[in-house]
């Protein structure tokens, strides 16, 4: 029951971390870490929330020292479809290009308030590894690699 109980805690614990979803960091090094590869990405990020007891200002239109309430509700959208390719050239010499489509929704009080849609930032990020620890063996070993890249 004990074990039960602590999984469950761990479970619960949430971590905040950053991590830099283009150049695969938050992957590590992977096996298949040096292969060219194509890929469709899906992003999607939901934030809701209130506003409460907040007031402002009329501006205009009403007798001074009037208020007006606040928005109450709000809610925001993003997405991202994403054409990717990473293509290797050599094991030191990489390029990243990459195509978004996006969609930014927001509402207020149920009202749509912004809705953007179209083709985001494309890039292409040229990537040298400059240093790599890699073992070529099977033996258990730490691996760093220090890569340059130019946008």
């Amino acid at each position: 029951m004990k074990h039960f109980f602590l999984a469950g805690m761990l479970l619960c614990i949430s971590l905040s971390t950053w991590a830099c979803d283009v150049c695969g960091i938050f992957l590590g090094i992977q096996p298949n870490d040096r292969s060219s590869s194509f890929g469709l990405y899906y992003r999607f990020r939901h934030l809701e929330g209130d506003l409460g007891g907040v007031s402002l200002l009329k501006h205009g239109g009403g007798h001074s020292g009037e208020a007006a309430a606040a928005p109450s509700h709000y809610a925001e959208q993003y997405q991202v479809l994403e054409a990717r390719a990473d293509i290797w050239f050599t094991q030191r010499l990489a390029i990243m290009a990459s195509v978004p489509l996006v969609n930014n929704y927001q509402s207020v009080d149920g009202y749509a308030t912004a809705d953007v849609y179209g083709l985001g930032d494309p890039f292409v990020l040229g990537r040298f590894v400059a240093a790599n620890t890699r073992c070529l063996t099977d033996a258990p070993r730490t691996v760093h690699r220090v890569t340059l890249g130019v946008e």
